[in-house]
């Protein structure tokens, strides 16, 4: 009988064993990929800037768009949704879509911690009402995710397109 009883305390010792083992891996499991899905997400930094000038009396719009990648997975960029947009904010306060193009056309992929940048220049007609903003709008789509973001710029000579206007 006794060897019975310490078969059964070694079995009983074995079997709590192995579901403290089970439970530790399982935990390690559900946070290896809790931090998995984290650090391996999509995550894409948009940033904007720009500058407005004039040369000769004609206004142009400069600015610079860049994608970074800041996650650990790869990008692809779908070209058919990916466009910038100028719209131009008046002192009556309505907005005016100027230009949209599309940009990061020689960019398919974007890889982990990379930057990519791409530059566009517009000419602005001078309009009948004065300009007081320009509203750049960038929009990307990478991997069915839509990924916005937009800046104002200060439109420069307003006090001279005022007084042309009688402002």
């Amino acid at each position: 009988m006794k060897d019975t009883e310490q078969i059964r305390l070694w079995l009983d010792v074995a079997d709590k064993a192995i579901k403290a083992v089970a439970l530790l891996i399982g935990g390690l499991w559900t946070y290896w990929n809790f931090k998995k899905s984290r650090l391996y997400s999509k995550r894409l930094d948009l940033m904007l800037s720009g500058t407005v000038f004039q040369v000769r009396g004609e206004t142009y719009v400069d600015f610079t768009a860049s994608i970074k990648n800041v996650g650990a997975a790869r990008h692809s960029l779908d070209q058919e949704g990916t466009y910038c947009e100028l719209r131009a904010i008046y002192t009556d306060l309505s907005d005016e879509l100027l230009y949209a193009n599309p940009i990061f056309q020689t960019d398919q992929h974007i890889e982990p911690s990379t930057t990519v940048m791409d530059r566009l220049q517009w000419h602005v007609v001078k309009p009948s009402v004065p300009i007081v903003w320009f509203e750049i709008r960038l929009r990307v789509i990478s991997d069915k995710v839509e990924w916005k973001r937009r800046e104002f710029i200060r439109a420069q000579g307003v006090e001279d397109w005022s007084s042309t206007f009688g402002l």
